[in-house]
């Protein structure tokens, strides 16, 4: 879903998947390439940036261990 939300240049609908931190997860568990090239086009064609996407108040590292530890490497 991520390739055809870019191809479509929906980068609002794009981001907020990326956002979910339950998509993230299973998006990085899938292809840590795919996440990162789709986070690169996402930031060349918006204002949107990966450190205020997945900061503090959006990630637990308690209960979100694997996230923090996937959001950390996209860093």
């Amino acid at each position: 879903m991520p390739w055809h939300l870019e191809k479509a240049g929906e980068w609002e609908l794009l981001y907020r998947n990326l956002s979910d931190i339950d998509f993230f997860s299973a998006f990085w568990e899938k292809s840590v390439y795919e996440v990162k090239r789709v986070w690169n086009c996402l930031q060349n064609a918006t204002s949107l940036k990966i450190p205020n996407t997945y900061n503090r108040s959006t990630l637990n590292p308690k209960t979100q261990f694997n996230a923090a530890l996937y959001a950390m490497r996209l860093l």
